[in-house]
């Protein structure tokens, strides 16, 4: 079995500097992974708050739909009777018609956010069509929100600690950029 050994003598830190790159590259990549999560919570908690806000959009077409139909029939009946022109209910009509018209699209809308939720989440993405039918309000965010030094929230954010270790990564390559300028000893 033949096998070459050889240790290299890191003078001017040339292996140092490889080592910190690397480790700075890896630590990247899981602040990446992290805004990865951030992103997939914050659009888990938009779908969410876009269902809630499409069912109560939907409840009030609906009742203003309920509304307008008993305004055209109370129309209708007013000019059957003499008292209201052709003209008022032509006008009960169009209105209780682009009432009507306004609800197929949040239905649609609700359906899609409900779907978009459940892919998001892992889901068939109709698995929680049952478990989000019954509306309910738009959750609401805590009255009282910690505030810090702007640099410290700053830093708080997966992107900026990314970027920060992508930064040093760099920074150890110059390292070793400077160190490949001298000689290397090595013993084979």
């Amino acid at each position: 079995i033949g096998a070459d050994v050889s240790w290299e003598l890191d003078v001017f830190g040339r292996v140092a500097r490889q080592i910190e790159a690397e480790d700075a590259t890896y630590e990247a990549t899981e602040e990446d992974q992290r805004d990865v999560r951030v992103t997939l919570m914050a659009e888990v908690a938009r779908a969410y708050i876009g269902v809630r806000a499409l069912q109560m959009q939907l409840e009030s077409a609906e009742k203003n739909l309920a509304s307008q139909k008993q305004i055209l029939e109370l129309t209708r009946s007013r000019t059957e009777n003499g008292i209201s022109s052709e003209l008022d209910l032509s006008r009960a009509l169009s209105i209780h018609a682009a009432s009507e018209a306004a609800v197929p699209p949040l239905r649609v809308g609700l359906s899609r956010e409900v779907n978009t939720l459940g892919v998001l989440i892992g889901k068939n993405p109709t698995a929680l069509q049952k478990e989000l039918a019954e509306p309910k309000p738009i959750p609401v965010p805590p009255t009282h929100i910690a505030v810090g030094v702007p640099a410290d929230l700053l830093r708080q954010r997966p992107d900026i600690r990314a970027a920060e270790r992508r930064l040093a990564g760099q920074t150890a390559r110059v390292g070793i950029a400077t160190a490949d300028l001298y000689p290397t000893f090595g013993i084979g």
